[in-house]
């Protein structure tokens, strides 16, 4: 099946690498420039491990993102869920100082986590550290199974009912919340933000995913308890 991002969706998804890991590859080739040169690296291996996992998952994104033609996300390995989630929270625990907890609430027999799935956790864990407190952060990652009538979408993929069985991937946050007298699915356009220029690339990053995949977006906040999951098909059949 044929990718259903637009030419211009493909081009901005590029400017991920630029957006976020300028930081993280800079830290990386220091840290390989001292090796070669024979000095004690900057960066420990348990620490350099992480950004090297999160800098190929990114890269795997955009390549995936990029393709002409679709390969869902529907074969799932119980083993992977946990080893990408655990992925991430290592590398916001390296990078950001932050400790996110995470669970997973699933059968045991299926379900896994692609490298989409995993960039578009990242934009909304570090979204919601940015509209967090650093002295009062509570940050939290879901997995679970969800049967039903999705009860809020503010993106929805035409291709898929809003009924049906969902593997809901949720991030939580104790910060802000969305601003209210202001629909939250314009949060999902490029350029959008609270926060000014050179900003709003993530929530938009995430929408392009969930086009891909044929998945639904649902954004629930107030002050103190924001909830954005992503619901994607256990059929896609």
């Amino acid at each position: 099946m044929n990718n259903p991002l637009e030419p211009e969706e493909k081009a901005n998804i590029s400017s991920l690498l630029g957006h976020d890991l300028d930081g993280v590859l800079s830290a990386l080739l220091s840290c390989s420039e001292l090796r070669v040169m024979g000095e004690k690296p900057s960066l420990q291996p348990d620490k350099e491990n992480s950004y090297i996992d999160h800098v190929c998952e990114i890269v795997k994104s955009i390549q995936t993102l990029s393709k002409k033609d679709i390969v869902y996300l529907d074969k799932y390995d119980s083993q992977d869920i946990e080893k990408k989630i655990n992925q991430l929270t290592n590398f916001f625990r390296h990078r950001h100082h932050l400790e996110i907890p995470y669970s997973i609430q699933m059968d045991k027999n299926i379900f896994s986590i692609d490298s989409l799935i995993y960039s578009a956790l990242y934009n909304l864990v570090k979204n919601a550290a940015q509209f967090t407190k650093p002295d009062d952060r509570k940050i939290s990652v879901n997995v679970s199974q969800f049967s039903g009538v999705i009860p809020i979408a503010d993106y929805i993929s035409h291709e898929m009912p809003l009924e049906g069985d969902f593997v809901k991937f949720n991030v939580n946050d104790n910060g802000q919340g969305f601003p209210k007298g202001m629909p939250k699915s314009d949060f999902l356009k490029l350029g959008v933000s609270t926060r000014g220029e050179e900003s709003g690339f993530g929530l938009y990053y995430v929408s392009l995913v969930c086009k891909f995949l044929r998945s639904h977006l649902s954004i629930d906040s107030k002050p103190g308890n924001t909830n954005v999951a992503i619901y994607h098909p256990l059929s896609l059949t």
